[in-house]
């Protein structure tokens, strides 16, 4: 990768750590910021590293050349181990991923 050119975006988590109850739910901000270069087909997508005992959800809405705030709703299910859990929140375009994690604390 290039690091003198600037990436097409920024992704921004409003926190990156996060503590649910079992059978709870609670839902965060991702800020995607367009740079120089952002094309108009965003695309947000999510990935748990370890067990399935996290659902993720975001509403489709289209990603231009503005600064757009996501709400991602993180829900924790009723049969989850208490423990840290982490959450890839990640905008891809057609030539670049940029990916954040958020740890969610299971109490």
């Amino acid at each position: 990768m290039d690091l003198s050119v600037e990436l097409p975006l920024q992704l921004q988590l409003d926190t990156k750590n996060i503590s649910i109850e079992k059978g709870k739910q609670e839902t965060i901000i991702a800020k995607i910021i367009p740079n120089d270069g952002f094309q108009n087909d965003g695309k947000i997508s999510s990935t748990l590293a370890g067990e399935d005992v996290i659902q993720v959800s975001f509403p489709n809405k289209l990603i231009n050349n503005e600064t757009t705030e996501i709400p991602v709703k993180l829900s924790v299910a009723d049969n989850a181990n208490p423990g840290s859990y982490k959450v890839l929140i990640s905008i891809t375009q057609p030539d670049v991923t940029i990916s954040e994690f958020v740890t969610v604390n299971v109490i």
